[in-house]
Protein backbone atom coordinates (compact mmCIF):
# COMPACT_ATOMS: atom_id res chain seq x y z
CA UNK A 1 0.00 0.00 0.00
CA UNK A 2 1.36 3.24 -1.46
CA UNK A 3 1.87 6.30 1.48
CA UNK A 4 -0.08 9.19 1.83
CA UNK A 5 1.19 12.42 1.24
CA UNK A 6 0.82 14.93 3.76
CA UNK A 7 2.14 18.23 3.32
CA UNK A 8 3.10 20.15 6.67
CA UNK A 9 2.35 23.67 5.12
CA UNK A 10 -0.91 25.87 4.83
CA UNK A 11 1.03 27.79 2.69
CA UNK A 12 -1.14 28.70 -0.68
CA UNK A 13 2.08 28.78 -3.32
CA UNK A 14 3.22 25.60 -1.54
CA UNK A 15 -0.35 23.96 -2.07
CA UNK A 16 -0.97 25.31 -5.56
CA UNK A 17 2.21 24.26 -6.83
CA UNK A 18 2.06 20.42 -5.66
CA UNK A 19 -1.72 20.01 -6.82
CA UNK A 20 -0.84 21.48 -10.19
CA UNK A 21 1.95 18.96 -10.33
CA UNK A 22 -1.22 16.60 -10.33
CA UNK A 23 0.15 15.04 -7.35
CA UNK A 24 -2.36 13.63 -4.63
CA UNK A 25 -1.93 15.16 -1.07
CA UNK A 26 -3.17 16.77 2.10
CA UNK A 27 -1.89 19.55 4.24
CA UNK A 28 -1.82 20.90 7.70
CA UNK A 29 -0.30 23.51 9.38
CA UNK A 30 3.11 22.36 11.18
CA UNK A 31 2.94 22.74 14.94
CA UNK A 32 6.19 24.98 15.50
CA UNK A 33 6.54 28.51 16.51
CA UNK A 34 8.87 29.54 13.28
CA UNK A 35 10.01 33.13 15.16
CA UNK A 36 11.03 31.03 18.05
CA UNK A 37 12.87 27.83 16.35
CA UNK A 38 14.67 30.68 13.48
CA UNK A 39 15.73 32.58 16.58
CA UNK A 40 17.20 29.78 18.36
CA UNK A 41 19.12 28.38 14.84
CA UNK A 42 20.09 32.06 14.00
CA UNK A 43 21.77 32.29 17.90
CA UNK A 44 24.03 29.10 17.08
CA UNK A 45 25.46 30.95 13.70
CA UNK A 46 24.23 28.67 11.13
CA UNK A 47 24.63 28.78 7.53
CA UNK A 48 21.87 29.64 5.74
CA UNK A 49 21.55 26.36 4.15
CA UNK A 50 21.52 24.23 7.36
CA UNK A 51 19.31 27.05 8.60
CA UNK A 52 16.54 26.51 6.13
CA UNK A 53 16.97 22.93 6.31
CA UNK A 54 16.90 22.46 9.86
CA UNK A 55 13.54 24.62 9.99
CA UNK A 56 11.63 22.30 7.61
CA UNK A 57 12.77 19.60 9.28
CA UNK A 58 11.14 20.49 12.25
CA UNK A 59 8.30 21.50 10.76
CA UNK A 60 8.04 18.13 9.66
CA UNK A 61 8.65 16.04 12.44
CA UNK A 62 5.85 18.26 14.16
CA UNK A 63 3.28 16.40 12.43
CA UNK A 64 5.08 13.35 11.63
CA UNK A 65 5.02 11.15 15.28
CA UNK A 66 0.68 11.56 14.78
CA UNK A 67 0.71 10.20 11.08
CA UNK A 68 3.46 6.89 11.07
CA UNK A 69 2.38 5.50 8.07
CA UNK A 70 1.93 8.74 5.57
CA UNK A 71 4.84 10.49 3.84
CA UNK A 72 5.05 13.72 5.97
CA UNK A 73 7.09 17.08 3.45
CA UNK A 74 7.98 20.17 5.62
CA UNK A 75 9.36 22.80 4.07
CA UNK A 76 10.61 26.27 4.54
CA UNK A 77 12.06 29.26 2.98
CA UNK A 78 14.55 31.95 3.80
CA UNK A 79 15.45 35.09 2.28
CA UNK A 80 19.22 36.02 2.95
CA UNK A 81 21.48 39.32 2.16
CA UNK A 82 24.58 40.48 3.48
CA UNK A 83 24.90 37.98 6.27
CA UNK A 84 21.33 38.32 7.41
CA UNK A 85 18.29 36.13 7.65
CA UNK A 86 15.13 38.01 6.82
CA UNK A 87 11.72 36.54 6.77
CA UNK A 88 8.28 37.63 6.36
CA UNK A 89 7.39 41.32 7.12
CA UNK A 90 5.49 42.20 9.84
CA UNK A 91 4.24 45.18 9.09
CA UNK A 92 4.05 47.66 5.66
CA UNK A 93 6.76 49.69 7.01
CA UNK A 94 9.21 46.92 7.49
CA UNK A 95 8.52 46.07 3.88
CA UNK A 96 9.07 49.13 2.96
CA UNK A 97 12.19 49.36 4.62
CA UNK A 98 13.54 45.76 3.70
CA UNK A 99 12.54 46.74 -0.66
CA UNK A 100 14.53 50.05 -0.10
CA UNK A 101 17.51 47.92 1.33
CA UNK A 102 17.62 45.43 -1.24
CA UNK A 103 16.54 47.75 -3.89
CA UNK A 104 19.81 47.84 -6.85
CA UNK A 105 21.02 44.96 -5.37
CA UNK A 106 21.42 40.91 -5.00
CA UNK A 107 19.70 38.84 -2.37
CA UNK A 108 19.90 34.67 -2.24
CA UNK A 109 16.45 32.78 -1.64
CA UNK A 110 17.02 29.56 -0.02
CA UNK A 111 14.28 26.54 -0.15
CA UNK A 112 14.09 23.52 1.19
CA UNK A 113 12.10 20.59 1.65
CA UNK A 114 12.56 16.97 3.69
CA UNK A 115 10.36 14.19 3.37
CA UNK A 116 9.81 12.14 7.09
CA UNK A 117 8.05 8.48 7.69
CA UNK A 118 7.26 6.96 11.01
CA UNK A 119 9.26 10.25 12.02
CA UNK A 120 12.43 9.01 10.10
CA UNK A 121 14.04 11.57 7.32
CA UNK A 122 14.30 9.88 4.00
CA UNK A 123 15.30 12.75 1.85
CA UNK A 124 15.79 16.22 2.19
CA UNK A 125 17.19 19.06 -0.54
CA UNK A 126 17.98 22.81 -0.63
CA UNK A 127 18.53 25.14 -3.43
CA UNK A 128 19.28 28.36 -3.82
CA UNK A 129 18.40 31.32 -6.44
CA UNK A 130 20.10 34.76 -6.96
CA UNK A 131 17.42 37.53 -6.91
CA UNK A 132 18.45 40.98 -8.76
CA UNK A 133 16.70 43.88 -7.57
CA UNK A 134 15.90 47.01 -9.85
CA UNK A 135 16.86 50.35 -8.54
CA UNK A 136 13.48 51.78 -6.94
CA UNK A 137 12.15 55.35 -6.21
CA UNK A 138 11.01 55.78 -3.06
CA UNK A 139 7.49 56.67 -4.22
CA UNK A 140 7.81 53.35 -6.29
CA UNK A 141 8.77 51.26 -3.21
CA UNK A 142 5.20 52.96 -1.49
CA UNK A 143 3.14 52.46 -4.36
CA UNK A 144 4.04 48.86 -4.66
CA UNK A 145 3.75 47.87 -1.19
CA UNK A 146 0.35 49.79 -0.80
CA UNK A 147 -0.92 47.58 -3.75
CA UNK A 148 0.16 44.42 -2.41
CA UNK A 149 0.51 44.44 1.22
CA UNK A 150 -2.61 42.17 1.56
CA UNK A 151 -1.35 39.48 -1.25
CA UNK A 152 2.18 39.48 -0.11
CA UNK A 153 2.49 39.75 4.13
CA UNK A 154 3.07 36.43 4.44
CA UNK A 155 5.37 35.59 1.71
CA UNK A 156 9.68 35.97 2.42
CA UNK A 157 10.67 39.28 0.90
CA UNK A 158 6.94 40.21 0.59
CA UNK A 159 6.50 39.59 -3.04
CA UNK A 160 5.17 37.01 -5.73
CA UNK A 161 7.58 36.66 -9.07
CA UNK A 162 4.21 35.13 -10.30
CA UNK A 163 2.21 38.47 -10.22
CA UNK A 164 3.28 41.77 -10.06
CA UNK A 165 6.83 41.52 -7.74
CA UNK A 166 8.31 40.24 -11.05
CA UNK A 167 8.27 43.83 -12.20
CA UNK A 168 11.14 44.31 -9.20
CA UNK A 169 13.61 42.20 -10.61
CA UNK A 170 16.10 42.57 -13.44
CA UNK A 171 16.87 39.26 -13.50
CA UNK A 172 16.77 35.91 -11.60
CA UNK A 173 19.68 33.56 -11.40
CA UNK A 174 18.08 30.19 -10.30
CA UNK A 175 14.94 27.63 -10.26
CA UNK A 176 11.01 29.08 -10.68
CA UNK A 177 10.26 26.56 -7.82
CA UNK A 178 13.07 27.95 -5.78
CA UNK A 179 11.86 31.35 -5.73
CA UNK A 180 8.24 30.02 -4.97
CA UNK A 181 9.27 28.19 -1.88
CA UNK A 182 10.14 24.95 -2.70
CA UNK A 183 12.53 22.84 -4.87
CA UNK A 184 9.40 20.61 -6.20
CA UNK A 185 11.32 19.15 -9.43
CA UNK A 186 13.86 16.99 -6.74
CA UNK A 187 10.88 16.60 -4.54
CA UNK A 188 9.46 15.27 -7.37
CA UNK A 189 12.45 12.83 -8.60
CA UNK A 190 11.93 11.62 -4.95
CA UNK A 191 8.60 10.68 -4.52
CA UNK A 192 8.79 9.07 -8.35
CA UNK A 193 12.13 7.45 -7.38
CA UNK A 194 10.17 5.59 -4.65
CA UNK A 195 7.02 5.00 -6.30
CA UNK A 196 5.38 7.62 -4.21
CA UNK A 197 3.70 8.59 -6.90
CA UNK A 198 3.69 7.57 -10.47
CA UNK A 199 3.79 9.78 -14.27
Amino acid sequence: MSSKIVLASRSPSRIELLKSAGIVFSSRSHMINEDKEKQNILSNKKNPKEFVREIAIKKAVSISHKLENDLVIGSDQILYFNGIVFSKPRSRQELIEQISLFQGQDHKLYSSACALKGNKLMWSYTSSAVMSMRYLSPSNIERYVKSNWNEVKNSVGGYHIERQGIKLFSSIKGDYFTVRGIPLMELINFLISTKTINL
